[in-house]
């Protein structure tokens, strides 16, 4: 028995409803069929201690969202090959090249499950065992995350006439190169000192 009828039989289903009702797709890859799917959404919380020695949680923040899939492959996908919207692989080793090439692009894609619809998300890990049980189909466990991506904007700031405090305000400019100049000291805690000293070297002759 194939692995997708193996699949159909689990489902209490058809071939055809696993691949055309369930709507699962990796990127623009779609598994002949799904054996499971695991779901893993965690929110961080940051913990201190307070003076009374109790700890408190002061902040949290969404960990990226992350998507284990069990898919698998078989030769009799070829049978699919005419639907071309789904775009499913030929061969268990193309489909194999596929997810490679989508992990190697390293380019944020979608993920489609019944059960929601994941953005931004990259492939961390393929794993793919073959034994005996397997030699002519592929078997793979797809771990993907989400990657939290955010905008930058840039803006042209005013020129310095048309600022309130362009002192403060205003962009850096090229001013040129500078010489280092002596300063004298002409405080006048240092003009007071000058006096009192000329006056003692005069009592003291020295």
């Amino acid at each position: 028995m194939s692995i997708l009828s193996t699949a159909a039989v689990l489902v209490g289903g058809t071939v055809a409803d696993i691949l055309i009702t369930q709507k699962r797709r990796i990127g623009t890859i779609y598994p002949q069929v799904t054996i499971s799917e695991r779901m893993h959404d965690e929110l961080a919380m940051t913990d201190n201690p307070v003076d009374s020695g109790e700890v408190v949680t002061d902040h949290s923040y969404k960990l990226p969202a992350e998507l284990t899939m069990r898919c698998g492959w078989s030769e009799s996908g070829s049978l699919f090959n005419d639907i071309d919207s789904l775009q499913i692989a030929s061969t268990p080793n193309e489909a194999y090249q596929n997810l490679l090439s989508l992990q190697k692009s390293r380019l944020p894609f979608t993920v489609t499950t019944p059960r929601r619809q994941y953005s931004n998300m990259l492939i961390r890990s393929l794993d793919v065992t073959t034994d005996a049980a397997t030699a002519n189909v592929l078997m793979v466990e797809v771990v993907m995350r989400e990657v939290i991506i955010v905008s930058t904007q840039q803006t042209t700031m005013a020129a310095a006439e048309d600022q309130a405090s362009p002192q403060d305000t205003a962009a850096t400019t090229n001013g040129g190169v500078k010489q280092a100049t002596v300063v004298t000291d002409t405080s006048v805690l240092s003009k007071i000192g000058t006096g009192v000293e000329s006056a003692f070297s005069a009592i003291t002759g020295g």
